[in-house]
């Protein structure tokens, strides 16, 4: 099964309970990025029982009760809190829920941190991005959206504001596994066959994760921007 393309709508009137909780507890198997779209299903499930009046009420088997009542204090309904807060210009408020999400996965780290940069300018309409904020911005921009999530496309749209100019952005979906990120993890970090390293870029302290064959050895190096070993 691919995983579909779904647009998220405040208003989903034609969403029947049993489609609702199909999302919400999705388990569908997927060719490719099983986890996120799963997990993207689940977002939009909670998007349109978080705006939908009657949606929740309607279901007596209290399932999609539940389902809301657990994502809520996650960081997808955190992250939802945040949205609110920016569509009704309370910025200070957009960004202490902001800060208070707690990242399970790499869409939404991604997206807290969309959120934390665009906020910078939203507090402060004279503040410059920094370099460090480009580059920021420019990882996240460069990632896959299908594995990284919306925040990819909010990224590149910010990072065209900064450099007053549009790039081709490719989407470097390599699809390699079938589970979603961790948190500061993207195809970028990403290498051919078993590995991983996150974050990246980081400060010195990372993880690498590798799988080996029986019998197999490797040998792994690690060196800096300057070729340094």
């Amino acid at each position: 099964m691919s995983c579909p393309q779904i647009i998220i709508t405040p208003q989903a009137p034609f969403m029947s309970q049993q489609q609702l909780r199909g999302m919400a507890y999705d388990t569908a198997q997927y060719a490719m990025y099983e986890e996120e779209c799963q997990y993207f299903k689940k977002m939009f499930a909670y998007d349109v029982l978080d705006s939908t009046n009657g949606a929740i009420a309607n279901d007596t088997s209290g399932m999609l009760q539940s389902f809301y009542d657990s994502a809520k204090v996650e960081a997808m309904g955190k992250l939802k809190d945040v949205d609110k807060y920016i569509a009704d210009s309370n910025y200070t408020a957009a960004d202490a829920a902001n800060n208070n999400v707690y990242p399970s996965n790499g869409v939404d780290a991604n997206r807290k941190e969309v959120n934390r940069l665009y906020l910078l300018t939203l507090k402060d309409s004279s503040y410059h991005y920094t370099a460090a904020d480009s580059a920021a911005i420019y990882a996240i921009a460069a990632q896959c959206p299908s594995e990284a999530g919306s925040a990819v496309w909010d990224a590149r749209a910010l990072y065209y504001s900064i450099i007053d100019d549009f790039i081709d952005f490719e989407d470097n979906c390599n699809a390699i596994g079938k589970s979603l990120t961790h948190p500061g993890n993207h195809p970028g970090a990403t290498a051919p066959g078993n590995f991983r390293l996150y974050p990246n870029p980081n400060n010195g302290s990372m993880t690498i994760e590798y799988r080996l064959g029986d019998n197999e050895n490797a040998d792994i190096s690690i060196y800096d921007i300057a070729g340094r070993k």
